[in-house]
């Protein structure tokens, strides 16, 4: 079956990360799940946030569709990549990043866990 949702209109719940992760300037992003199927373990959802740098280890596959914003991601250990509008990206689980989001980003995630 079929399932259509509307995202809600703002404000959003906070969504937060750790203040340990933290590496420069505050966070502030908000976001929701629009769409979960608990028995697939699968989450659709929408995310903002400020201009922040974290670290963060993914422990699922993640799938991300910038709609607005910049961001230039390092992979630990690996290489560097600069994501803005319109780009993709997928982070397998136990990828490990740094963010630096330079620009208010937006962007449509889809999590396997």
């Amino acid at each position: 079956m079929m399932i259509v949702k509307k995202t809600p209109e703002k404000p959003w719940p906070r969504y937060p990360i750790p203040d340990q992760l933290i590496r420069k300037g505050e966070y502030r992003g908000e976001g929701l799940n629009v769409i979960e199927d608990k028995k697939e373990c699968t989450s659709i959802g929408i995310w903002d946030c400020d201009p922040v740098e974290y670290k963060w280890d993914y422990e699922y596959d993640e799938y991300i569709y910038m709609l607005k914003g910049e961001v230039t991601i390092n992979e630990i250990g690996g290489d560097k990549h600069k994501l803005c509008a319109g780009d993709f990206a997928y982070f397998p689980r136990g990828t490990k990043n740094i963010w630096n989001i330079e620009k208010p980003i937006r962007n449509i995630y889809i999590i396997y866990r």
